[in-house]
């Protein structure tokens, strides 16, 4: 899955500008519970951040306290 802060945004540079054709899911939306995370520890989550940088702090903020 390839979560980011903004669809908007990161959709204008094509789906395939990391891995490939690969849909976009907002990273708000995993945290609400209305789009799917991980399903298990083994599942990888890219995060492409396009400049929002209260989100970046916010990440960097959540990553560190886990």
């Amino acid at each position: 899955m390839i979560a980011t802060d903004s669809p908007a945004q990161a959709g204008s540079y094509g789906t395939d500008h990391l891995l490939g054709p690969t849909p976009l899911t907002a990273l708000g939306a995993v945290l609400a519970g209305t789009a799917p995370g991980r399903a298990g520890h083994d599942d990888i989550t890219l995060f492409s951040s396009v400049g929002l940088a209260g989100t970046e702090v916010a990440v960097a903020a959540a990553l560190t306290r886990a």
